[in-house]
């Protein structure tokens, strides 16, 4: 699917995440390295958190930030938003945000890519998980799913949310939206 084919959300509510493409030389590095560890070559390169009137909380290079959005939320070029595909509890949501909040300043890593493809190489654990796991820094896509796990939502129920990278968010996401309506 290319993100020019998505349709965009019109209200996305707090808690609700969006997987986005990033351009230039940094979104083709994420490309390429997520390719590497196996998630596919699609375009969603980068996840954050919305928060509500405009405001996301995202992972980033100097550490996990606040940012307005300077269009409205289904604006946004290309997003691809969990709204109306992963269901939240009102709860859930409020959690899901608070947890945002905490992890606010929380360092990111690039090497993370690189540990990841490692893992999914299947090259012999030299540490990769612990590395991932006590560094206490997350690329954006570990950012989200973080937060949804601390929140009780398992995005992938019996696996490690610290093996997520943003093609596999976007992959959760459309696997659900093209899922079969079970007949009642």
């Amino acid at each position: 699917m290319r993100y020019r084919d998505v349709m965009p959300v019109t209200n996305p509510l707090p808690g609700d995440f969006a997987c986005v493409p990033v351009a230039g030389q940094i979104g083709r590095l994420i490309r390429y390295a997520q390719w590497l560890d196996g998630t596919g070559r699609g375009n969603y390169q980068h996840a954050f958190i919305y928060m509500g009137g405009r405001e996301v909380i995202e992972a980033a290079p100097g550490g996990a930030r606040r940012r307005t959005l300077h269009t409205a939320p289904l604006d946004v070029p290309g997003a691809l938003w969990s709204s109306g595909v992963i269901d939240l509890t009102s709860k859930q949501r409020d959690m899901v945000c608070l947890w945002a909040e905490h992890y606010l300043g929380t360092p990111y890593s690039f090497l993370d890519y690189w540990a990841l493809t490692a893992r999914r190489l299947h090259f012999p654990d030299v540490g990769v998980t612990d590395y991932i796991k006590t560094t206490r820094h997350m690329i954006c896509s570990q950012y989200v799913a973080q937060c949804y796990f601390q929140s009780d939502v398992k995005l992938w129920p019996g696996r490690w949310t610290g093996y997520d990278t943003p093609m596999d968010l976007a992959n959760l996401i459309i696997k659900r939206r093209d899922a079969p309506v079970a007949q009642l």
